[in-house]
């Protein structure tokens, strides 16, 4: 069970320190804090997300910008023949304001049928929908749904992405920490070879104490090497991460595990995963609604305001309309779309529902193990203490003979375990106090 949970060390480790990349000043203890802020500002999804948010909000204004006229400057010119410009007088038309000038054509075959005559032009056209009974005001929903929908999933992975780094942290920890023993355990089973072969030179011991004292040392220094190839191992892992070389002497905070206060990564009020869901679905019930309406009438208006030139004359010109606008028939693309975006918001709707039991489920999961958690800690504590006064008092009564080298060695090793269990205990709780709850 512990070579398992010490791989997964190795493994989930490793996104600890995403921290590092902007040139974050390495101590021998890495702040937690420091490495969620610098996680969050420096993982690459992070920038994608921000670029979905903006991209959803320029959905948002497109929509909106249905509602708005368009506005469209247009020029032009030609050379033609025909169309000469000619005077006609007063008396001809029935206003009498004065004489105007008519076009008019040669036919073909006259002298001066194909001469060309220049016309040129400059209007201002402005185009706006007065209404369309719904169909905007419905694509703005849609839009806005988006945009919240995208927004709840950046912040779901905001708190992913802290939660990440909180249960690697942990798991960190509990590496650094079983090195920690280790190290300790090689360190005393050295200073027990020492002792053993003073009290061998003494004529207390046997001498075949001293192999078993030195099979005893070097055993523990394996299992040292070993705790130590798993911690470099993370280490390692790290900088693949992060893209570049941990320090060796960085270190956890190992008051994760001590006091098992780590907060946990969610939210009473908001669960973002689930928001996110809920704001898809109305997207889709708004577009839904957006093809309902693909049939009603357009209500627009009509703006064009310029000059026209023919030849040296120039002439005012402008046209104002108003336009009524009915589809009659698509092949029936709008119908199929709507019963798509109704599907889809079904789907959406039964998610949302699954991910509630689920995350229920998780609660129920997560308030299990911090009990089993908190029995853990208090069995393990109590061991480490048992198992340390036993050691003690065997040690004491080593040297008088009044104890075996194999007594002694089982004694270590039931220590070594308790201390062991005791580190895994905090682990589990700190891993529990990271779960979702209700």
């Amino acid at each position: 069970m512990c070579s398992s949970r010490i791989a997964r060390v190795a493994q989930l480790a490793a996104v600890a320190a995403l921290c590092a990349r902007s040139g974050l000043a390495f101590a021998d203890v890495l702040p937690l804090a420091e490495l969620e802020a610098q996680a969050q500002r420096k993982r690459p999804g992070v920038a994608a997300s921000d670029a979905r948010i903006a991209e959803a909000r320029a959905r948002v204004d497109r929509a909106r910008s249905a509602y708005a006229p368009v506005i469209t400057l247009v020029g032009d010119a030609s050379l033609t023949p025909g169309s000469q410009l000619v005077q006609l007088k007063a008396a001809a038309i029935e206003d009498n304001t004065g004489p105007v000038l008519i076009a008019g054509s040669k036919p073909l075959g006259d002298a001066g049928a194909f001469r060309p005559f220049g016309r040129y032009g400059a209007m201002l056209d402005v185009r706006s929908n007065i209404y369309d009974f719904g169909r905007t005001g419905a694509a703005v929903d849609a839009a806005h749904a988006e945009r919240r929908a995208v927004e709840a999933e950046a912040e779901k992975q905001a708190r992913e992405i802290a939660r990440d780094v909180r249960f690697a942290y942990v798991r960190w920890a509990v590496s650094d920490a079983l090195h920690t023993l280790a190290r300790e355990s090689a360190d005393a089973a050295e200073a027990r070879t020492r002792s053993t072969s003073a009290s061998i030179e003494e004529g207390a011991r046997p001498s075949a104490d001293r192999i078993a004292a030195q099979t005893d040392a070097g055993f523990a220094r394996l299992d040292l090497e070993r705790a130590r190839a798993n911690l470099e191992t993370a280490r390692l892992d790290l900088g693949l991460v992060c893209a570049l070389d941990i320090p060796g002497d960085a270190r956890p905070d190992a008051a994760v595990l001590a006091d098992g206060t780590m907060p946990a990564v969610r939210d009473e009020q908001r669960d973002p995963a689930l928001a996110s869901l809920e704001e898809q679905r109305a997207a889709a019930r708004a577009t839904a609604r957006v093809h309902d309406h693909a049939f009603a009438p357009v209500l627009s208006a009509q703006l064009q305001a310029g000059v026209q030139g023919h030849a040296e004359h120039v002439f005012p010109a402008y046209r104002l309309g108003v336009n009524l606008s009915v589809p009659l028939w698509d092949g029936g693309a709008d119908a199929a779309a709507r019963t798509e975006a109704e599907a889809h918001a079904a789907a959406l709707a039964a998610q949302a529902a699954e991910y509630t039991q689920q995350r229920k489920r998780n609660a129920t999961r997560t308030r299990a193990a911090r009990e089993q958690a908190a029995r853990r800690i208090q069995v393990a504590a109590e061991l480490v203490e048992l198992t340390r006064t036993r050691l003690a008092q065997l040690e004491e009564g080593y040297p008088l003979g009044a104890a075996t080298l194999k007594d002694l060695a089982d004694a270590r090793a039931a220590l070594q375990r308790a201390r062991t269990e005791l580190v895994l205990a905090q682990a589990m709780r700190a891993e529990a106090a990271l779960g979702v709850s209700d």
